[in-house]
């Protein structure tokens, strides 16, 4: 996994298996060594319509800011939506 200012990768270069803008709103999908996998999405480039995330929570942190730091996240996403159009 590789996170910078322009998104998050899956999978290693030179192409790597999934790729998420940091908006979360368009995507890439290439077949990867590192997954041995096919392309994720009928095309190389796509937008994203609907996003699941899903998290680990550390049982030793506190509960408070863990609903706090979901908050956020959340209104960031459901701010990002809106209605589809043509790709």
């Amino acid at each position: 996994m590789f996170v910078n200012e322009g998104g998050i990768s899956f999978g290693a270069e030179p192409h790597y298996g999934l790729w998420i803008n940091n908006e979360l709103t368009r995507g890439r999908s290439f077949q990867c060594e590192t997954f041995n996998n096919q392309q994720l999405s009928y095309k190389t480039d796509f937008e994203i319509m609907k996003l699941e995330v899903w998290g680990i929570i550390d049982p030793f942190a506190n509960p408070k800011e863990e609903k706090i730091a979901f908050n956020e996240l959340e209104s960031q996403i459901y701010a990002r939506e809106r209605p589809l159009g043509n790709f």
